[in-house]
């Protein structure tokens, strides 16, 4: 992933970073690329899929999205974290697949 790539949605008031992806994520790359020596902290989530779920095993998940309206969710999502944290960077990525 690069933050330049077309499907990536940015914004000079805050490097916004938002974008669905069929590429694994890789949570060190987002910290090699947006994190910052004046940030004192850096937050990553990674949601993760459980091996069960109600008592059964669970084998995978296949997510789908509406491509662009999930970007344009998630530049909502992340343009509000960003307005509403004081965080100098938000970056959000979802893959599907």
């Amino acid at each position: 992933m690069n933050i330049e790539s077309p499907g990536a949605a940015k914004s000079l008031a805050g490097v916004l970073l938002a974008e669905v992806t069929d590429e694994e994520l890789r949570g060190g790359d987002l910290l090699r690329q947006l994190g910052s020596l004046s940030d004192g902290a850096v937050l990553v989530f990674e949601g993760r899929v459980r091996d069960h779920n109600t008592g059964r095993a669970v084998v995978c998940l296949h997510y789908d999205a509406y491509r662009e309206m999930a970007d344009d969710v998630l530049r909502e999502i992340a343009s509000e974290a960003l307005r509403t944290t004081g965080a100098s960077v938000i970056a959000v990525r979802h893959r599907v697949g």
